[in-house]
């Protein structure tokens, strides 16, 4: 599964991508400081988020470098028919009647008259330790998805 490296790694490529990482860190620590010394009560609160995260999808990056091409295309097929799934899911409610409607909205809510966030343990299911309510919009996944999937299509 996991093939061995076959050279050193694009030194200027992973340059740039920590350059840009830092610079979001940091961008993201000047805009949240106030906010979150206000209502999370410590102004790193989401400076320490977005490092745990970078540091997340750096190990992301490090173990997709070493994966093997048809693994990739394999997951890109079922991350991007996942997707599908979960944007029918939300377009779902609206033409569903409204006595469906309230079974369905336990996972996809109308927030601001729209159903775009998909919740895995809405209330009354318990939130999650750290993490809180697992949500998330399917247009992200299938952001990552197709751009995978048309890499290996056009390739």
């Amino acid at each position: 599964m996991i093939k061995r490296r076959l050279g050193p790694p694009d030194w200027p490529l992973l340059f740039t991508i920590v350059v840009i990482l830092i610079l979001g860190v940091v961008l993201v620590y000047d805009a949240s400081v106030v906010r979150a010394g206000s209502v999370f009560g410590g102004k790193y609160y989401f400076l320490i988020l977005q490092v745990l995260w970078a540091f997340v999808g750096l190990w992301v990056m490090g173990l997709t470098a070493r994966l093997d091409g048809k693994i990739i295309l394999w997951l890109s097929k079922r991350v991007l028919i996942l997707s599908l799934f979960f944007l029918l899911l939300t377009a779902l409610p609206r033409f569903l009647p409204g006595s469906v409607r309230p079974w369905l909205e336990v996972f996809v809510p109308n927030i601001n008259n729209s159903h775009r966030w998909v919740y895995l343990n809405r209330a009354p299911l318990p939130a999650l330790p750290l993490v809180g309510r697992l949500g998330f919009q399917p247009s992200e996944l299938s952001k990552i998805g197709l751009v995978l999937y048309l890499a290996f299509l056009f390739s």
